[in-house]
Formats: structure tokens, C-alpha cells, sequence
């Protein structure tokens, strides 16, 4: 990306449009000392973090009507560290589907999507649902339990939700689905 940047750089001198009229950029020393600025920001910001091998991983789980959403982070400290977003739309007999239903899809989804991490890490779920006990239910629907039977290659554990922080964050990316699908 900075390479990149520096392209844009070498032709920052050239005319472009700007909303349907051709100027000529100004390049002084204020735009010389933020362009500096922006890059070695970029350099240094850090979204998404690299777990270290067999580290334990965490996984928060979120929903709405019609999108599946969840964050897998690591644990730095007291701090949670995102690791991957997933996010899917729903659709078809999926948008039917009850609460469990739902929470077990979006682990589900989010096991496929990240098989690497949840093959190659201990992975904890943490969620105040009863998610756990459908895993243990005989009388679970078929899919339900082909979704279990699937995620038994996994190693994961349930824990109940303690922090809110990260939790927040798979919601706000369920409310972002959903309204991308409302326009």
C-alpha cells in the first residue's frame, strides 16, 4: 500500500477531476508535511493481529434478522485483540431460522471461514446463550446436528460473556449488514 502511496505521490503534480471540473493539485509544504504524517500513520496502525501458534482464541457471536456476524480475537493482557471479522447475509429458509438456530449457524459459518484457526487453535465461545447445551440435546433438529458433528473436529469451549467490549463490536458489524441490505 505504501508503494502505492508513493505512486500517488509521484503524480500528485498532474491535473485530475474533481467532481466534473479538471484542477491542478496544489502540492505546498503544509500538504508535503500531512502526506508524511498520513504515511507514518499507516505504517503503524494495526486493525487485525496475528495470533501466536496454539494461543488460545475467542469468539464472539452476533446476529440480526438477516445477517450472521462474529469476531475472533486474542487475548493481549486484559485486552481483546481482533483477530478476523466474519460477516454473512442470511438468506432463503435461513431468515426463518430461530434464536439457537441462528447463534449455532453463525459458529458454524465462522468455523468453515476460519478452519485454519479453529483446526490449529483452542478456541472458547463466549456467549451467555445456551448454545452449549444444544450441542449436548438429542433432540435437536437434523441440521443442528450435522452442524455439531461438524464443529466436534474443533476444539472448542463455551464460557459465558464477561466483557461487553468485543461484543459490541460483532453487533455493530450485524447493524452494518443489515442496513447495507436495507438501501
Amino acid at each position: 500500500m505504501l508503494n502505492q502511496i508513493d505512486l500517488w505521490y509521484d503524480y500528485s503534480t498532474m491535473n485530475v477531476e474533481f467532481f466534473g471540473q479538471e484542477k491542478k493539485l496544489e502540492w505546498n509544504e503544509q500538504s508535503e508535511k500531512d502526506f508524511r504524517e498520513l504515511k507514518a500513520y499507516l505504517k503503524e496502525i494495526l486493525v487485525l493481529n496475528k495470533p501466536v501458534q496454539e494461543e488460545k482464541l475467542f469468539v464472539y457471536l452476533s446476529f440480526t434478522p438477516r445477517a450472521a456476524n462474529s469476531v475472533l480475537v486474542r487475548k493481549e493482557g486484559v485486552n481483546h485483540i481482533p483477530v478476523y471479522f466474519i460477516s454473512h447475509a442470511l438468506n432463503g429458509a435461513q431468515l426463518n431460522y430461530m434464536t439457537q438456530e441462528n447463534l449455532a449457524l453463525t459458529l458454524v459459518i465462522t468455523a468453515r471461514k476460519l478452519r485454519p484457526y479453529f483446526l490449529s487453535h483452542l478456541i472458547t465461545v463466549l456467549t451467555n446463550s445456551s448454545l452449549r447445551k444444544i450441542s449436548a440435546n438429542p433432540n435437536a433438529s437434523g441440521r443442528l446436528i450435522n452442524w455439531v458433528t461438524e464443529l466436534r473436529e474443533c476444539d472448542i469451549k463455551f464460557e459465558p460473556q464477561s466483557a461487553i467490549k468485543v461484543q459490541a463490536l460483532a453487533d455493530f458489524l450485524a447493524e452494518t449488514v443489515q442496513l447495507e441490505q436495507e438501501e
